[in-house]
């Protein structure tokens, strides 16, 4: 003879749970706190610092190889560089929205950006939500 077991499976509701047979959202962005904004505002200045530094290093070797280099090694060196300064100019804005009290609100929207969001991105000036909106 079987001894079938059933196991009873209970779940608890949240506040933020929907009744039966209402549709579940995510509740909605909260704006940041002063240690979370504190977090990503070092992180930015470790990023900026460690930018500035491969700018230096960058145009250092530039115009001491340019001689050295192919045409083609000039243009990779150049675009390397490019891509550093527009990555520099992001996070100095990011550290400029910092300071006008506007960091981790979506510039198109003004939705709180969520704080993984800006941990991943720290430069992102959009929610997900208008990420891919033009």
């Amino acid at each position: 003879m079987a001894t079938t077991i059933t196991a009873r499976t209970t779940t608890a509701r949240g506040a933020n749970t929907p009744s039966r047979g209402g549709t579940k959202s995510l509740p909605p962005p909260r704006r940041l706190t002063g240690t979370q904004l504190h977090e990503l505002e070092s992180e930015l200045r470790r990023e900026l610092a460690a930018l500035e530094r491969r700018l230096i290093n960058e145009r250092a070797d530039e115009s001491a190889g340019t001689s050295q280099f192919a045409i083609h090694d000039a243009t990779a060196a150049s675009r390397r560089t490019s891509d550093i300064i527009v990555r520099h100019e992001a996070v100095t804005e990011a550290l400029d929205r910092l300071g006008a009290d506007t960091y981790g609100t979506c510039t198109r929207c003004a939705a709180p950006i969520p704080f993984g969001r800006l941990v991943a991105m720290p430069e992102v000036t959009h929610c997900l939500s208008c990420n891919g909106n033009p």
